[in-house]
């Protein structure tokens, strides 16, 4: 049955970018324990990045029949960064859009420019995020007790997440989109002369 063979294979692509999503987590855990943090810095078009990242999780979305909408600023300066580290930050907000988010549901992939800085933010309409613990779901290891049973997680998406912005001289943040549903923007700085 050819729609079945769809349906198979793409759960087996949903299952592998899943776990090569953890496998680089992990990958970047052990390198910072050795290294530090590195960060490999090249011309990059976010519109480019955000785009590509949108396209690898749309068969998990659809697993669960939900859409993810692209909104990308025109024009977008080119910035200076380390491509495979940003797939990092931004494949996990998606993840976890996805993950969190119910049945049916949206997820928005949004670009725009800010004022010196560019702006990527992952909006969606799941449950949103308990009050008073938008600061430690950053800290690694930290999985809210009524989820982990639910959802499947290690507990170091977000924290990576936030000291890969952070090592760009960028900010990741998290507010409720309410009634339902989160907000996580990445926030990264432009070239002084892209004003």
């Amino acid at each position: 049955d050819p729609v079945f063979t769809q349906e198979l294979a793409q759960g087996i692509d949903t299952q592998i970018n899943s776990l090569r999503l953890r496998i680089d987590d992990l990958a970047l855990l052990g390198e910072m324990e050795v290294q530090g943090l590195l960060i490999d810095r090249q011309a990059l078009d976010i519109n480019e990045l955000v785009i590509e990242q949108c396209h690898q999780f749309m068969a998990l979305a659809a697993q669960k029949r939900q859409i993810i909408s692209l909104d990308t600023a025109p024009a977008l300066p080119i910035i200076q960064a380390d491509l495979h580290r940003l797939e990092q930050i931004v494949g996990n907000l998606l993840h976890n859009a996805c993950k969190y988010t119910p049945e049916q549901g949206e997820i928005t992939l949004s670009t725009k420019k800010g004022d010196q800085e560019a702006i990527i933010s992952v909006l969606d309409n799941g449950e949103g995020i308990v009050f008073g613990e938008e600061k430690r779901i950053f800290e690694f290891f930290y999985r809210n007790p009524t989820h982990r049973k639910i959802h499947q997680g290690m507990g170091i998406g977000l924290a990576l997440a936030r000291q890969l912005a952070e090592a760009h001289q960028g900010k990741l943040s998290v507010e409720n989109n309410s009634p339902t549903g989160s907000i996580f923007t990445l926030r990264l700085p432009l070239p002084i002369n892209s004003a």
